[in-house]
């Protein structure tokens, strides 16, 4: 089982002090833990990447690489999932931007998002989104953890505790099914 996790580009209001950087610490948690469990593990930093750029945008400055080469890292990591975080709900456009390319590269990966923005979203988020298949609140490295393990072993992601996923009702209408992170 291959899982690879990505920090997307960003983008900054061209009066905003410019790019910043910093390391993505949720990721690398959720990494080693995924690792230790004997899970492979791969991350793509958009914003550190050989290909990054900053692209002046009318009113925008957009810090990260282009769609091509993004489409083309996933072609080559080849994962079984991907979860992508959304760190800030400012970064929330290039985060669905992000799972689309996913979608259009491999469109059966299992899409995971995460980060603060999923503990305040609606549970319609997955309804308006068809290239995000679930997402995590909360604190994100034993629910992935547990998702990862249930994905490896075909088993259905009802119960995880922090997992919020679209599922099928007895007449084929997709539904919402969410397990609070307490």
């Amino acid at each position: 089982m291959k899982i690879l996790l990505i920090e997307t580009s960003r983008t900054y209001h061209e009066k905003s002090k410019g790019v910043r950087l910093s390391l993505p610490l949720g990721l690398l948690y959720m990494g080693a833990v995924l690792e230790e469990e004997g899970f492979e593990v791969s991350l793509v930093n958009s914003l550190i990447c050989p290909k990054t750029r900053v692209k002046e945008i009318p009113g925008f400055l957009h810090h990260g690489v282009d769609d091509d080469y993004f489409k083309e890292m996933i072609a080559i990591e080849s994962p079984d999932i991907i979860g992508i975080s959304c760190p800030f709900t400012a970064q929330f456009d290039n985060f669905v931007h992000a799972a689309k390319l996913v979608k259009e590269v491999s469109p059966n990966v299992l899409v995971v998002g995460g980060g603060p923005h999923f503990s305040v979203c609606g549970d319609d988020f997955l309804l308006k989104n068809p290239y995000v298949d679930c997402y995590i609140s909360g604190e994100g490295e034993e629910p992935m953890l547990a998702l990862v393990k249930a994905v490896d072993e075909e088993l259905p992601l009802d119960g995880i505790v922090g997992v919020t996923h679209k599922s099928k009702d007895k007449k084929g209408k997709t539904i919402i099914k969410k397990i609070p992170h307490v």
